[in-house]
C-alpha cells in the first residue's frame, strides 16, 4: 500500500514496516531512488504487534515468569472480618383507604443483607397495615426474618414468619328493631370478618452436592389460629341505632411441630420476566404432629427449552396430604384455581349463577372440583420476549415485555372421592380435571412484574373468555 507525501515522495508498507521513497527531481528514467528512515524513526512506523526488540512491552512478553511487579513486592495479610452490607432493597410501598367501615393504611418493605463473601445472609420483609375495627395490630401485619450461614459447605439457617390472612364479606337487608320503645324497620349491614393467623419458627440445614443440587432438612414449630366475627349495624335513615359484634363459635387454635426432607435442583437461567433455560425441581416429604397429625408429599418439576429467542416451558406439580387428620376441616383445603397454577378459575371470578341447583341442596361443581386434600397440575407455556435487548428480545426497549401462550390442566380431590380422568365440559356431578387455554403479556415496570391474561376455562360452561391481572413473574 502506497500513499503520497508531497515533494515527489511517498510511503510504502512492506515487510511489517513503513518505508519512505523519494523520486529524483529530474528522473532520467523510471528507476526509483530509496531513502530509508533512521533506525529510531523506523521503529515508530511499525504496526502492532511490535517486531522490534527495543519495545518495553515486547520485553515483558518474552519473560512472563517475571510478572509486572518487582520480585521484592510483598502484600500485607490480615484475617477476614465479615461485615454486613445491604445487597438488595425492595421498593417500599404505602397506601391509604377510607370507607364507611373505617380508615386503613398499608404498605410493605423488604431488604437483603450479606457480607462480601456471602458467609452471612439476612433477609427481612414486612407488609400489612391497619384498619380501624378489624382485629389487633398482629392480625394485620405480616413479616419474615431469616438468617443463612454459608461459611462452610454444610449451610444452616433459621427463619421466623408471621402471616395473617384477612378476608371479609358484607351483606345488606332489612329487619325490625326497637328504638325508644317503638318497633321500626331498619336497614341492616352485616360484615363477617375472618382472620387466619400463621406463625412459624424453623431451622434449616443444607448440604449442596454442586452449584445446582442440594439436600436440605428443616424442622420447627408452627401455630395456626382462626378468628371469625360478625358485625351487625342497624341504620334508621342515616343514623346508626345499633352496632353489635359477635365472635364465631367455630374459632380454633392449633399447635404443630413439623419436620421435612427435600432434594432440590435448579440450573435455570432467568430472563427479564421468567426462566428461559434449564431445569428446576423440588421433591419433599414432611410430617406434622401435635393437635393434628398428617404427612405431606410434594413433587414439583419444571423444564425450559430455549430456541432463541423463544422458550417452551413445561411444569408438573403434585401435592398431597396423608394420615389421620389429612381431611380435617381445621386445615384450609388445597385450591388449584389460583392464577399461578391454572388460569381462568380464580375464585373471585366464579359467581353463584354458575352453580347447579339439585333437589335438597345447592351444588357448585365449578368450584367444588377445584378444592381437595390432593392436587395435580400440568402446564405448557410458550414465551416470546418482544421488548428486551439486542441479545434477548425481538426489539430493544426500556420496558421488558414478554408475550406468552399457555395450556393449563389440573385436578383436586380428597381421599374419599374418585377422580375421573377425562375431558368433560358439562359434567355437573363427576370430579373431572379442569383445563384452560389462552395467552397474555408480562411487563416489568421497575421492580414490579405485571401479568395480564385472557383464558378460556372449558369446565365453566356458562363462561366465555375470562381476563385477569397478577403481580407475578412467570413460573
Amino acid at each position: 500500500m502506497a500513499t503520497g507525501t508531497g515533494d515527489n515522495a511517498f510511503s510504502l508498507y512492506e515487510g511489517d514496516n513503513y518505508n519512505i521513497y523519494k523520486l529524483p527531481a529530474n528522473p532520467p528514467s523510471l528507476a526509483v531512488a530509496t531513502t530509508n528512515t533512521a533506525p529510531s524513526s523506523a521503529r515508530a512506523g511499525q504496526l502492532p504487534p511490535l517486531r522490534g526488540t527495543g519495545s518495553t512491552i515486547t520485553a515483558y512478553l518474552q519473560k512472563p515468569e517475571e510478572g509486572l511487579l518487582p520480585a521484592s513486592t510483598t502484600f500485607t495479610q490480615t484475617s477476614y472480618r465479615p461485615s454486613l452490607h445491604i445487597a438488595y432493597l425492595g421498593p417500599p410501598t404505602i397506601g391509604v383507604g377510607v370507607s364507611s367501615f373505617g380508615t386503613g393504611v398499608g404498605g410493605s418493605v423488604s431488604a437483603y443483607y450479606s457480607d462480601i463473601l456471602g458467609y452471612h445472609n439476612i433477609g427481612i420483609t414486612f407488609q400489612g397495615g391497619g384498619t380501624s375495627g378489624v382485629g389487633t395490630v398482629g392480625d394485620q401485619l405480616a413479616g419474615e426474618v431469616f438468617y443463612l450461614n454459608q461459611r462452610h459447605r454444610l449451610n444452616w439457617g433459621i427463619d421466623t414468619t408471621h402471616l395473617p390472612y384477612v378476608s371479609a364479606i358484607t351483606g345488606t337487608g332489612q329487619a325490625p328493631i326497637t328504638v325508644n320503645g317503638q318497633t321500626v324497620i331498619a336497614d341492616v349491614v352485616q360484615q363477617e370478618r375472618d382472620i387466619q393467623r400463621f406463625d412459624d419458627v424453623s431451622g434449616v440445614v443444607q448440604y449442596p452436592f454442586s452449584q445446582t443440587r442440594r439436600i436440605e432438612f428443616t424442622g420447627g414449630f408452627q401455630h395456626q389460629a382462626l378468628k371469625s366475627e360478625l358485625e351487625t349495624v342497624y341504620f334508621v335513615g342515616n343514623t346508626i341505632v345499633a352496632d353489635t359484634t359477635q365472635r364465631s363459635p367455630f374459632n380454633y387454635s392449633l399447635s404443630l411441630g413439623h419436620a421435612a426432607t427435600a432434594f432440590v435442583g435448579d440450573s435455570t437461567v432467568f430472563g427479564f420476566l421468567s426462566p428461559v433455560r434449564g431445569t428446576r425441581y423440588r421433591y419433599e416429604l414432611s410430617t406434622l404432629s401435635g393437635d393434628l397429625k398428617f404427612q405431606t408429599a410434594l413433587a414439583d418439576w419444571r423444564k425450559y427449552f430455549f430456541f432463541n429467542p423463544v422458550t417452551v416451558a413445561v411444569r408438573g406439580i403434585y401435592y398431597g396430604r396423608y394420615g389421620t387428620d389429612s381431611e380435617s376441616g381445621k386445615i384450609s383445603p388445597l385450591y388449584i384455581g389460583q392464577d399461578s397454577l391454572i388460569h381462568g378459575y380464580n375464585i373471585n371470578s366464579i359467581g353463584p349463577e354458575e352453580c347447579v341447583r339439585t333437589p335438597g341442596s345447592v351444588a357448585c361443581p365449578v368450584f367444588d372440583r377445584l378444592v381437595g386434600s390432593k392436587i395435580g397440575v400440568a402446564n405448557l407455556e410458550v414465551r416470546v420476549p418482544v421488548i428486551g435487548t439486542k441479545q434477548f428480545g425481538l426489539i430493544s426497549g426500556f420496558v421488558p415485555t414478554e408475550l406468552f401462550g399457555f395450556v393449563d390442566a389440573g385436578a383436586a380431590w380428597s381421599s374419599n372421592e374418585h377422580l375421573d380422568v377425562r375431558f368433560s365440559r358439562n359434567n355437573a356431578t363427576d370430579r373431572v380435571p379442569v383445563v384452560s387455554v389462552g395467552g397474555g403479556v408480562r411487563v416489568l415496570l421497575a421492580y414490579i412484574p405485571l401479568e395480564f391474561y385472557a383464558a378460556k376455562p372449558f369446565q365453566r360452561p356458562t363462561q366465555g373468555w375470562v381476563t385477569g391481572f397478577n403481580i407475578i413473574t412467570g413460573w
